[in-house]
C-alpha cells in the first residue's frame, strides 16, 4: 500500500488505472503522480517560472519546453528604432521614410534636365527646394570672345577689345 498526500491506493486489487496517460515528462518537477501500475512517478518537466523578454525589431524569444507561470513579452516602440530629424520637405516627393515612429511622405519636387541659354535677364537654373534629377547645362557661344565685344565692356566675364566701327548696317 502507498500513501501519497491525501490519496490512498492499494497496489493490488480492484482499481483500474489504465485511464492514466500522464508520464514523468508531463508533470512539473518535483511533483509526484501515480502511473498506470500504481507506482509513484516524479515529474521531470522543467518549471520555467515567469517568462519575460523585451524585444527589438526583428528579434524573437524562444519559449523553452516546460511549465510557465505566465509572463510578458514586450516589444520596444517603433519610435525607439527610427529616431531621426527628417521632415517631409527633406525627402523626395513620393518617397517615404519612418521618423520617430511615424511614416512620412516626402514633398521635395524633382526638376528634370534643362539647358539654360544666357540672355539679358537672370535665369534660375534650379528653383529653391527642388532636387535636380538631370543635368543642368548652360549653353555656350563660340562668338563670346574679346574681339567681338566693345572695348571696356564685360559680358559674362569676357572684357571686350574691339575698337572698330561698322560703316554700314548689315
Amino acid at each position: 500500500m502507498y500513501i501519497l498526500s491525501e490519496c490512498i491506493l492499494l497496489k493490488s486489487g480492484g482499481t483500474d488505472l489504465d485511464f492514466i496517460t500522464a508520464t514523468a515528462a508531463d508533470v512539473v518537477a518535483p511533483k509526484v503522480i501515480i502511473n498506470k501500475d500504481g507506482e509513484p512517478v516524479t515529474g521531470t518537466m522543467p518549471n520555467n517560472g515567469a517568462i519575460r523578454a523585451t524585444l527589438n525589431c526583428g528579434q524573437s524569444k524562444a519559449i523553452p519546453v516546460g511549465y510557465t507561470t505566465g509572463g510578458t513579452v514586450t516589444v520596444n516602440s517603433l519610435a525607439s528604432h527610427t529616431s531621426g530629424t527628417a521632415v517631409a520637405n527633406n525627402i523626395l516627393s513620393g518617397k517615404t521614410a519612418w521618423v520617430n515612429g511615424s511614416k512620412i511622405t516626402g514633398t521635395i519636387p524633382s526638376q528634370g534636365a534643362a539647358t539654360i541659354t544666357p540672355g539679358t535677364s537672370a535665369k534660375t537654373a534650379i528653383a529653391a527646394g527642388r532636387y535636380a534629377n538631370g543635368n543642368i547645362t548652360v549653353a555656350g557661344n563660340s562668338n563670346l570672345v574679346a574681339a567681338n565685344i566693345k572695348k571696356g565692356v564685360s559680358i559674362f566675364g569676357v572684357t571686350g577689345t574691339w575698337e572698330g566701327y561698322i560703316s554700314s548696317p548689315l
